[in-house]
């Protein structure tokens, strides 16, 4: 390893530790983020030509404000008007397991056309559900499981802030925007298929 790669580690080794505990130490991850890159602009392994030409600031900006999304739609009350939406339309699929792993990713995949926060996604359709906990004739713990494999699909760039930051990051060379839309309809199939397989086995550990 070169002196800048050995620095860069070294410093991407301190700063996800540093995320990791980022409640216990009261350090806000935006922070850590600053104090590392002010260190690899101090020891020269950025410089203020990387800074402002290497640097996809549109990616950067844009992957900003999909991330916060999420909380803007909470502060103008739009997660709560969609889960007024939601409600009717989810009530009536959680009779059948079955049915539910199916209806349910569905339903949040088309979600995530509006919500693009993986986060938000989630919150949204586990606290549509809540209500509805104690009357299934299954376990909740199935709803987590649906909801955190369905959310992360990249079917439009602009729904998924992890695709951005890859393509960002090897400059939209490695693959086409169609060819991973494509890959991501093949994982929302798998998942339902998946999903479906997984049912046999809930019902032995009697959690369905």
């Amino acid at each position: 390893m070169s002196r800048n790669e050995k620095i860069t580690a070294a410093v991407i080794l301190v700063a996800i530790i540093f995320w990791i505990l980022e409640t216990t130490l009261k350090i806000p991850a935006a922070v850590t983020a600053l104090c590392g890159v002010s260190i690899l602009v101090v020891t020269g392994v950025l410089t203020p030509q990387d800074i402002s030409k290497r640097l996809s600031w549109n990616t950067i900006i844009f992957i900003g404000t999909v991330m916060a999304l999420g909380n803007v739609m909470q502060v103008v009350k739009l997660t709560t008007w969609l889960r007024i939406i939601l409600k009717p339309v989810i009530s009536p699929i959680l009779g059948n397991i079955y049915i539910t792993v199916i209806a349910l990713p569905i339903i949040i995949y088309l979600c995530k056309f509006v919500v693009v926060s993986l986060i938000s996604t989630g919150t949204l359709i586990i606290i549509a559900l809540l209500p509805f906990f104690s009357t299934m004739s299954f376990s909740p713990a199935i709803i987590a499981l649906i909801v955190t494999t369905s959310v992360n699909i990249w079917m439009l760039s602009y729904m998924d802030a992890p695709f951005l930051t890859g393509m960002a990051a090897v400059n939209d060379k490695m693959a086409t925007r169609a060819a991973l839309a494509k890959s991501s309809l093949g994982y929302m199939i798998i998942n339902i298929i998946g999903l479906l397989l997984c049912v046999p086995v809930w019902k032995l550990m009697g959690i369905a």
